[in-house]
């Protein structure tokens, strides 16, 4: 083993360096929308349900159905 350590390369995250979309992502909850999904997969319609009330979506994978 060599005592020297290299450096890292990889440069910098994408971190508001393109505010009108990182605005529009945000402003359309799609995060939120992403991981109700996710939600409704794993944990079934009601834990879907909780979420999406919790977050002010609209439950659109149930068909608009409570």
């Amino acid at each position: 083993m060599t005592a020297t350590t290299q450096t890292k390369h990889g440069g910098n995250r994408k971190i508001g360096r393109d505010k009108i979309k990182c605005q529009n992502y945000r402003a359309a909850k799609r995060s939120e929308h992403n991981k109700a999904k996710r939600v409704l997969r794993s944990s079934g319609a009601k834990a879907y349900t909780d979420y999406c009330a919790a977050n002010g979506l609209k439950l659109t994978l149930l068909g608009g159905q409570s």
